[in-house]
């Protein structure tokens, strides 16, 4: 299901600094937030989802594969988490993207360093082996502005004790 409504401001149709939109924000936590990053095993679909701890300001989105997690943040605030599985033989990759908004009701990302055309790929594929909660989809969806970030990673971003975060 949609969220209605258009995408903000226009969408750049060539890689240029424009493309970029606004200045992204942290794209981790800070440290004295991560207090706010529950640490309870998720499993299965399961998902948390907290947009109150930051109503506006930039978000990132980092998919780590050592975590098999979904994390949101927004101005450096963790405020949603899901869990995922990897189905199929999927080689995870490592990248940066930047949301450039919505096109023909599609999402239209530019890749750092990539063509449109890698972009696509590369995403497309991540769509069809990432299997998430729908529901935990459309809320990051609905959060997405143009200028967002999201960050595929292979190693861990989720802290291992509450002492020792590497996002510190």
């Amino acid at each position: 299901g949609g969220t209605g409504g258009g995408a903000r401001g226009g969408v750049a149709k060539e890689a240029s600094v424009s493309a970029w939109g606004p200045h992204p924000g942290p794209l981790m936590a800070k440290p004295a937030m991560m207090k706010n990053l529950k640490l309870e095993k998720l499993s299965g679909l399961e998902f948390r989802w907290h947009p109150q701890r930051a109503t506006s300001g930039p978000t990132s989105i980092v998919i780590s594969e050592a975590d098999r997690q979904v994390v949101v943040f927004r101005n450096g605030e963790p405020m949603g988490r899901a869990h995922f599985e990897l189905q199929g033989n999927y080689p995870f990759p490592t990248a940066v993207f930047s949301y450039l908004g919505r096109e023909n009701a599609q999402n239209r990302w530019l890749g750092a360093g990539r063509s449109s055309s890698e972009t696509d790929k590369m995403l497309a594929d991540l769509r069809s082996h990432l299997i998430v909660a729908p529901e935990f989809r459309d809320f990051v969806q609905s959060a997405l502005q143009p200028g967002d970030t999201l960050l595929l990673v292979s190693y861990p971003v989720l802290p291992r004790s509450r002492a020792a975060s590497p996002l510190e």
